[in-house]
């Protein structure tokens, strides 16, 4: 099957007791959608050109910037989905494009199942588009992107999350998420078997814990390279008035009854951002080793 298994753009739209199988690059993607729902279906072995994941919710770049007062991600509900084996992920939601002059969101996961992601290197030699480009292997659940730091506002559910073999990436992963964007809530999930070292590369993502949430932003100075600005002191521009990027402070993500299940004597869960001082009492995480 060459393309998405199921692309989807528009309203009133309902998936149910449907197995894609073998899909070249997404199985289901979200470019647009209101009142979608997606029930009773199995999306798996999806392998072939990146992003590869079993859903990718992520909105059309034209639709965002050029009409972004009629473009939604609204209702859209996954029920009792099974997301098995596939390459580049499980659920992957990329939606760093979008800001907070968009109309809100609401992305709601119920009772669904990631099972496996990147699980065949051999076949594939670790090498898709993906891993190529981040030197790492694909996260079961992926939120955010660095575009505009994720500022959508709206609310983005998972409940009743069960997350397991994902051999190289992480089991969660939130990037660049704005306190100030959607509110994101992990609800009775379980995590296990997850960032492990890959046959094809052994180190592979050795810094990631079960759960991430990190933000790219990195100090300025890091960032100023002398090719880039060479008219400029240093080759490098003056610096912003926020010397730690441009992004705002991350947060906004909740975890109630989240439990990790881990053998590795490593952090559950790391926290990564330069400047929000994230603290994790009463974050509803657990650990079992």
């Amino acid at each position: 099957m060459q393309g998405d298994g199921v692309d989807i753009r528009g309203h009133g739209i309902l998936l149910e007791d449907l197995i894609i199988d073998g899909a070249f690059r997404n199985g289901i993607s979200v470019i647009e959608a209101e009142d979608l729902l997606v029930r009773n279906c199995v999306v798996k072995n999806t392998i072939g050109q990146d992003p590869e994941a079993g859903v990718d919710i992520e909105p059309d770049p034209l639709m965002v910037t050029e009409d972004f007062a009629r473009f939604k991600l609204t209702n859209i509900r996954f029920e009792n989905v099974q997301f098995i084996d596939n390459f580049g992920g499980g659920i992957t939601l990329s939606i760093g494009m979008m800001n907070d002059t968009h109309n809100p969101i609401s992305i709601f996961f119920d009772n669904c199942t990631v099972n496996g992601t990147g699980n065949t290197p051999e076949a594939h030699f670790g090498l898709s588009a993906r891993a190529r480009l981040r030197g790492a292997e694909p996260d079961a659940v992926a939120v955010g992107g660095h575009n505009h730091g994720c500022a959508a506002p709206g609310t983005i559910e998972f409940r009743g999350l069960r997350v397991s073999n994902a051999r190289g990436g992480a089991g969660i992963n939130v990037e660049s998420k704005r306190a100030t964007g959607a509110k994101i809530l992990f609800q009775d999930t379980v995590v296990e078997g997850v960032s492990h070292p890959t046959r094809v590369d052994p180190y592979i993502n050795s810094s990631l814990a079960p759960i991430n949430v990190f933000s790219t932003r990195v100090p300025w100075h890091h960032l100023c390279r002398p090719e880039t600005y060479p008219g400029e002191p240093s080759g490098a521009p003056p610096p912003p008035a926020e010397p730690h990027g441009q992004l705002e402070k991350v947060g906004g993500v909740h975890f109630n009854r989240v439990t990790v299940k881990d053998q590795s004597y490593r952090p559950f869960a790391k926290f990564i951002d330069p400047v929000s001082r994230i603290d994790l009492s009463g974050s509803g995480l657990s650990l079992v080793r």
